[in-house]
Formats: structure tokens, sequence, C-alpha cells
């Protein structure tokens, strides 16, 4: 995917994801303090792999960039 749409495409993926994670960290943190951190732990390592594996079958940017 990165060869095909070249390096400024593959960093905008990367800054979105890395949003994602900063943006996820509010409400998993509260969730976190109220219904046990392994919990939600749990949960978010399923949806981890969920989504990362269903990114490696993306075909086009904009698919890959909202399965990131």
């Amino acid at each position: 995917m990165t060869c095909e749409y070249g390096p400024t495409k593959a960093r905008s993926v990367q800054s979105i994801l890395m949003t994602g994670f900063m943006l996820g960290a509010f409400p998993f943190g509260w969730l976190g303090d109220w219904i046990g951190r392994y919990k939600v732990m749990i949960i978010c390592h399923f949806f981890f792999v969920l989504f990362a594996s269903a990114s490696s079958f993306a075909v086009e940017y904009y698919s890959y960039a909202l399965l990131r």
C-alpha cells in the first residue's frame, strides 16, 4: 500500500493511528477505572487484533486508514 501512494500518505496513516490511540486513551482509561483495567485491556487487545487483521485486507487508501 505504501509503495503505490508514497511516503506522505503512509505518514498520514501513522498519524491517524496515533491520534486514535490518544483519543481512545481517555474513554478507555475511565472505563478501566470503572470496570477494571484487566477487562479493558482484553477488550482493547481484541479490537486491536480485529482491526489490524482487517486492515491487511484493505485494497484502497481510505479503507486502510479507516481500519487503522
